[in-house]
């Protein structure tokens, strides 16, 4: 395994989940959680996350041949609706930077996504806000680590 070929495997999952609201898993396997899923070749991404009014947390893991190799968590404030898919569009546009310790912007209008990280994909931690009109209205807070090389 590369690290590049991880990485973007990872952003593929992204793009292929969450951001674009396609393959959710119908009943997770926890109770209450929300679950997507993505598979290709050898590799198997997992998010599962819990959604309340105002926050949320989750996981993100990927498995190499059913070995679980890398995994992000995440947690932070629920974004209002009316920036829900301008949030989803930047991870759609940002997916081979965003969220892995890297510094990346994505401006739409009066909104601007941002986030700011250190490390590299063994080891990262970062965090993502939006705006509007310099603003916070949104913001999550990650922390990813590689488990098996």
């Amino acid at each position: 395994m590369s690290f590049n070929e991880l990485k973007i495997f990872i952003a593929e999952a992204r793009r292929n989940t969450y951001a674009s609201g396609k393959n959710s898993v119908e009943k997770p396997l926890l109770i209450g959680s929300h679950q997507f899923e993505y598979r290709k070749g050898d590799y198997f991404y997992r998010d599962i996350y819990f959604g309340g009014e105002e926050n949320f947390t989750g996981q993100e893991v990927v498995y190499q041949s059913d070995k679980p190799i890398w995994s992000m968590v995440y947690c932070g404030s629920v974004e209002p609706e009316e920036i829900s898919d301008f949030l989803k569009n930047s991870l759609l546009n940002l997916s081979k930077k965003c969220r892995f310790g890297e510094e990346c912007e994505f401006e739409e209008g009066d909104l601007k996504y941002e986030d700011k990280g250190e490390g590299t994909l063994e080891r990262f931690i970062g965090k993502e806000q939006i705006f509007i009109k310099d603003e916070s209205v949104y913001e999550l807070n990650y922390q990813g680590v590689l488990i098996s090389k």
